[in-house]
């Protein structure tokens, strides 16, 4: 043991060059497996949105409707690529349709991705289409595409939740 300290301390910058050497050669396989990461990505500001929040939502007969606010960082969104998931009791989550045309009649924008912005903007009414046993959460998940940096088509979690309301309101 004293002989490989000894062995260390007297190589110890050839010890410290090898770990360097070894650390930049893997640095690009472990910067594109981080960049799958959506928490390196929001630390990197590689997400195309942030800061995304749920400020209301009503539990209707037809499902969640949802809306908040978020902050638009780069890419173009892909218009009709979310994609929602609900979660009921112990089965998996089940795949469902994310209707955006409430926020498209209401804002008059329709097949448009937002510009980038310093400041958070409204997003919504989404209705999370649903039919059946009352759902525990969902999530709403979403796609980019010609992001200026890799990865350049992305599919992220957009925002999630629990299921609102028990009360039932009818869409007129």
């Amino acid at each position: 043991m004293v002989r490989t300290r000894q062995a260390l301390q007297k190589n110890a910058s050839m010890v410290g060059a090898m770990i360097l050497l070894l650390f930049i050669t893997s640095w690009p396989n472990l910067q594109a497996e981080l960049a799958e990461e959506r928490w390196f990505r929001d630390a990197r500001g590689l997400t195309p949105f942030s800061e995304v929040e749920v400020t209301w939502s009503i539990t209707t007969d037809k499902g969640l409707l949802i809306g908040g606010t978020m902050k638009k960082n780069r890419c173009t969104f892909v218009n009709g690529s979310q994609v929602g998931y609900v979660h009921v009791d112990e089965k998996p989550k089940q795949k469902v349709f994310v209707d955006t045309s409430p926020e498209d009649i209401l804002t008059g924008v329709v097949g448009k991705s937002r510009p980038p912005s310093d400041t958070a903007e409204t997003w919504g009414p989404w209705l999370i289409k649903w039919k059946g046993p009352l759902p525990l959460d969902w999530d709403v998940f979403v796609s980019h595409k010609d992001c200026p940096t890799p990865p350049m088509n992305q599919v992220n979690l957009f925002v999630s939740g629990s299921w609102a309301d028990l009360n039932k309101v009818t869409l007129e």
